[in-house]
């Protein structure tokens, strides 16, 4: 929406602008914390979200750049995933398997699943941005509003599921066992 486009780097966060590049690193801009961004996300106000490779998360607009404040026990493994959820919540996944949600005000808060253990591969939002998780086990499961977690109920059991996309229309899509299935 600002008329750049974003890259996630190693060096830093890369602006192009259509002509020349613009690096932001943490000897800059102290919010980045370190060099090695991870991914990005756009919200639907226009900011930037980053994930950083030691899972540090910061955010930008037009008036800058804001850390996250993460609690004690946020693992600080590199951040796999950061999507927007229909209520503008926005959540993060860990490489460590752990799922956080990023309210107004810029505290992470993590996700708390009574009687399973923290572990999960994937997060995404399909196009009506409900958010999706796969878990280490395999099993698909959607995440409602305030964090509640439905099982999704595919796919079948013993199937073994590679990755999650977010669809065009309502839903998702899942590639297990070799095929791609809505």
């Amino acid at each position: 929406r600002d008329g750049f486009i974003w890259l996630a780097t190693f060096n830093g966060l890369a602006q192009f602008d259509g002509v020349q590049f613009r690096t932001y690193t943490a000897a800059g801009t102290p919010e980045l914390r370190n060099n090695f961004v991870n991914v990005l996300c756009e919200d639907s106000r226009g900011r930037l979200w980053i994930g950083n490779d030691t899972g540090e998360i910061a955010w930008r607009d037009r008036d800058g750049f804001q850390a996250v404040r993460l609690p004690p026990d946020w693992p600080l493994s590199p951040v796999e995933a950061l999507a927007e959820g229909r209520d503008g919540v926005i959540w993060v996944l860990s490489q460590a398997g752990g799922v956080a949600s990023i309210r107004e005000g810029g505290v992470c808060q993590p996700l708390r699943e009574s009687g399973r253990p923290r572990g999960y591969r994937f997060l995404v939002a399909d196009q009506q941005r409900e958010i999706w998780l796969l878990r280490r086990d395999d099993t698909v499961a959607h995440l409602q509003a305030e964090g509640e977690i439905t099982d999704a109920g595919c796919p079948s059991p013993n199937s073994k599921v590679r990755m999650l996309f977010g669809g065009n229309r309502e839903g998702l899509w899942v590639l297990a066992d070799d095929r791609l299935r809505r």
